[in-house]
C-alpha cells in the first residue's frame, strides 16, 4: 500500500467537477487528499486485502472560485 497514488474517476455514479483532478496519496506514513482546492493529510490503516481508514489530522484550507461549485 505505501507509495500509492490515485486519481478519482467517479464519486456516487458521477464524474468529479470538469477541470479537477482529486487525488490520494499515500507516502511516507501519511495520506494526503487534494480534493481540487484543499489539501488534507493525516495518518492511514490498513485492514485485510480492501480496507483503508485514513483518518485526518488536519487540512489546508483555501477560497477557490473556479472551477464553478468547487467549494461544495
Amino acid at each position: 500500500m505505501e507509495d500509492t497514488h490515485d486519481i478519482l474517476r467517479s464519486f456516487k455514479g458521477g464524474a468529479p467537477i470538469p477541470g479537477t483532478e482529486i487525488t490520494l496519496a499515500i507516502e511516507g506514513g501519511e495520506a494526503t487528499e487534494f480534493a481540487g482546492c484543499n489539501t488534507y493529510f493525516g495518518s492511514y490503516m490498513v485492514g485485510g486485502t480492501v480496507t483503508l481508514t485514513v483518518s485526518v489530522l488536519g487540512s489546508r484550507e483555501m477560497a477557490c472560485l473556479e472551477p464553478e461549485n468547487i467549494m461544495e
